[in-house]
């Protein structure tokens, strides 16, 4: 089972970091996007949301808005995929472009928290009944 995290920057080129905060987590395959990638890297991260059957987003905004650029086109599959809503986290309360909060409900966390978050088990929807 492929588990993807995508981590993402938003933010004029210099304030971009490249990797990213979370050190190693075996369970998942971390990709770092900004609002500056290029053609090359979004196929990428298209052709992994495409493989993962468990996907999170987490947002890190430098500074006040700052627009969604060219990943625009990558957040619009994640919202066409077929994996339902995924996770959503910002690292820090700066507010994001209306398109994120409002499709994906980010919320609020650190690193640490969301670290702990991503080592727990999937839990199956509570409507759907336990296998025997």
């Amino acid at each position: 089972m492929t588990k993807a995290l995508f981590y993402i920057q938003l933010g004029a080129r210099e304030q971009i970091g490249f990797g990213h905060p979370f050190g190693p987590l075996p369970a998942w395959q971390v990709y770092d996007l900004d609002n500056h990638a290029d053609t090359t890297t979004l196929k990428y991260a298209s052709r992994l949301l495409g493989e993962a059957e468990e996907v999170v987003l987490v947002f890190k905004q430098h500074g006040p808005y700052q627009s969604l650029g060219g990943i625009t086109g990558f957040l619009e599959s994640v919202m066409r995929s077929k994996k339902g809503n995924p996770t959503a986290y910002s690292l820090g309360p700066v507010m994001l472009p209306v398109l994120v909060n409002k499709r994906f409900g980010v919320q609020e966390k650190d690193i640490e928290r969301i670290k702990a978050l991503l080592d727990k088990p999937l839990e199956p929807p509570q409507n759907t009944p336990s296998a025997p």
